[in-house]
């Protein structure tokens, strides 16, 4: 049978070349890529943003937060090679301060591993003891808190969030009773409840 002459061209299948897709080149690793950590894939934190600033030894500097820091940075990005978090490190510390004075004085022993040079940065770099309150200072600011009949009500803002006046007051009140050390003491009771009236 053949084809009739009035058969038109789009009744004969139109055959579209399609060019193959294009792959993508591999790179041979380099020698350094293998100490690098391969990059965890749970959710990283919000805050990460990533390692902290360089650590100089300056009197406005706290050591143990940057001790911190570097910790969370390692811990967060799954840092689990004992070498590379000691290299890590010195990267950390800033050229040319006292703590890369330290640093390169540091003998090989306390080089060796991430709890040697952490063992010996403390070590050097003493923690800050923060000053508490005495019991008499909690009890001093106990009997100053006041709050005012009209203020009983009001909305105020605490930590971004939208609360009634009284409801914060009687929650400060409660956290200066525990911290003074008097919430099971009587002795407190009348002054407090002179200063309410």
């Amino acid at each position: 049978m053949t084809p009739s002459s009035d058969s038109s061209p789009l009744d004969t299948p139109v055959l579209t070349l399609v060019k193959p897709r294009a792959t993508q080149a591999t790179v041979p690793p380099h020698k350094l890529t293998s100490l690098l950590p391969t990059p965890i894939t749970t959710p990283r934190m919000a805050n990460a943003a990533g390692p902290p600033a360089l650590f100089h030894s300056r009197g406005d500097e706290n050591a143990q937060n940057f001790l911190q820091g570097t910790e969370m940075y390692i811990l967060i990005n799954g840092i689990k090679d004992k070498a590379v978090k000691v290299a890590l490190f010195s990267t950390l510390i800033s050229a040319g301060s006292q703590a890369d004075l330290w640093w390169t004085n540091l003998d090989v022993k306390h080089k060796a591993n991430w709890s040697t040079v952490s063992t010996a940065f403390i070590d050097k770099w003493l923690v800050i003891v923060a000053a508490d309150k005495t019991k008499l200072e909690y009890q001093k600011e106990l009997l100053a808190l006041r709050i005012k009949e009209e203020e009983v009500g009001e909305h105020v803002t605490v930590a971004g969030i939208e609360t009634w006046s009284h409801v914060h007051f009687h929650r400060t009140l409660k956290k200066l009773v525990q911290d003074a050390g008097v919430d099971s003491a009587p002795i407190l009771i009348q002054p407090v409840c002179d200063a309410l009236l």
